[in-house]
């Protein structure tokens, strides 16, 4: 991606040097860039965006830079929070996780399942001091507001479209010790169907958990605004995951307002 930009710029520069022989696509790329859009050659090869403002693209493009140097100055280590929206592929980077204990107990993935906290704080200052566990951050809540608290989806009452989300813990954990916090249930079979039937039919493929005063919505975890939509990137725009949050309000409330949770937000909006 960053070689792709840099040859643009290199070739806009030639070209008003008079050295460019294909002055056609210069003059294309010149165009969007008046236009303040995204060169089509840049968005081929970049990370997966709503954005099509350039400058809101820049602006993007370099926090996520800024954060993969802080990577590589400290070669990995005592990162306290992931960023997750950096991550080219936020997918990839949750089951590399998976990966790391798998090699590390030498057992299969399939035993072993990704475990999510939602903290009390937006940060966090020292890297996770539990085994097998990561900070994330950098998410957004759409469609509903969060009680940091109680840590509820709540009803918002604010004018702005997304909210602050929390730090969440990921602890990667063997199947049978994933808490109910877990975001998928690890098991489809008959087992599961009859922990179901106790719950209200409304509550069915939502998420739901039969705890009392509490329940369970099952909230994805989308990469951009376009959400499930296509022709962006890439073609895959399936959830990057599922938090199971907590609510006083019945899943499917939430569900029918479509609220997620989000790694990249309008600026407009902030």
């Amino acid at each position: 991606m960053l070689t792709a930009i840099r040859e643009s710029v290199a070739d806009l520069l030639a070209n008003i040097d008079g050295q460019y022989p294909r002055p056609l696509e210069i003059e294309a790329l010149w165009g969007r860039i008046q236009q303040n859009k995204i060169p089509e050659k840049w968005r081929r090869v970049s990370f997966q965006t709503a954005y099509d403002s350039l400058a809101d693209y820049i602006v993007e493009l370099g926090l996520k830079l800024d954060f993969w140097r802080m990577i590589v100055a400290s070669d990995g280590k005592a990162i306290p929070s992931y960023w997750l929206p950096a991550f080219f592929d936020p997918r990839s980077f949750l089951t590399a996780l998976m990966q790391a204990r798998a090699r590390y107990e030498e057992i299969p993935m399939k035993d072993l399942r990704n475990d999510y906290e939602v903290l009390e704080s937006a940060s966090v200052s020292e890297p996770c001091k539990e085994k097998h566990a990561v900070h994330l951050h950098g998410l957004a809540l759409e469609g509903a507001d969060w009680n940091w608290e109680r840590k509820l989806v709540v009803e918002t009452t604010k004018s702005t479209r997304f909210v602050a989300f929390p730090v969440v813990k990921v602890r990667t954990v063997h199947l049978g010790k994933a808490s109910a916090a877990t975001p998928l249930e690890s098991s489809q079979g008959p087992n599961a169907k009859k922990k179901k039937k106790k719950q209200p039919a409304g509550d069915q493929g939502t998420g739901a958990e039969a705890v009392p005063g509490v329940q369970k919505f099952r909230c994805p975890v989308y990469r951009t605004t376009s959400r499930l939509s296509t022709g962006l990137v890439a073609a895959d725009n399936a959830p990057v995951e599922y938090l199971r949050l907590n609510t006083l309000e019945r899943p499917e409330t939430w569900a029918k307002r479509a609220v997620a949770l989000l790694l990249e937000t309008d600026r407009a909006d902030e």
